[in-house]
């Protein structure tokens, strides 16, 4: 039972954040949650996380975490921790504007491009919130499609 709610609960959470519903998103984590995210240093307490949340889904509008196929969706036995691998999709916006030396060139012209990356989310689990959140994407994927148009998907 404490395994089919923690997948469920993973879902639901994914989901709140597909629909950009922050108020539900928020409801999953805990009030003292400790969110590690790739070159976010130091972690990030509950609202600094959803604030990069919503920058994030900014910058990239349609920005999805592919819910319907996890790669992988497995949980502790106890339930008290979660791992999913889900594709992660977007397209920037064309606000977004990368270093010129992120790009290889010059060129620092607004990105419109997509991508298509691993997401790999760590939760561990108490009293049904999330108190210690590990994001990592495949930041390097991500860059390498979105600076050049013949590696997006």
């Amino acid at each position: 039972m404490a395994v089919r709610r923690t997948l469920d609960r993973m879902r639901a959470l994914d989901r709140a954040w597909n629909d950009r519903r922050w108020h539900d998103y928020a409801e999953f984590l805990g009030e003292d949650l400790v969110a590690h995210g790739d070159g976010a240093a130091p972690p990030l307490h509950k609202r600094a996380h959803i604030d990069q949340a919503i920058r994030f889904c900014a910058a990239f509008p349609d920005a999805r975490i592919h819910v319907e196929s996890y790669l992988e969706l497995f949980s502790s036995h106890d339930g008290h921790h979660s791992c999913a691998v889900a594709r992660l999709t977007g397209t920037a916006s064309g606000g977004l504007t990368l270093p010129a030396d992120l790009l290889d060139g010059p060129d620092a012209a607004p990105l419109k491009r997509a991508f298509d990356v691993p997401r790999l989310a760590i939760c561990r689990w108490e009293q049904g919130w999330i108190v210690d959140y590990r994001v990592h994407l495949d930041t390097s994927l991500m860059l390498h499609q979105l600076r050049d148009p013949a590696a997006a998907p």
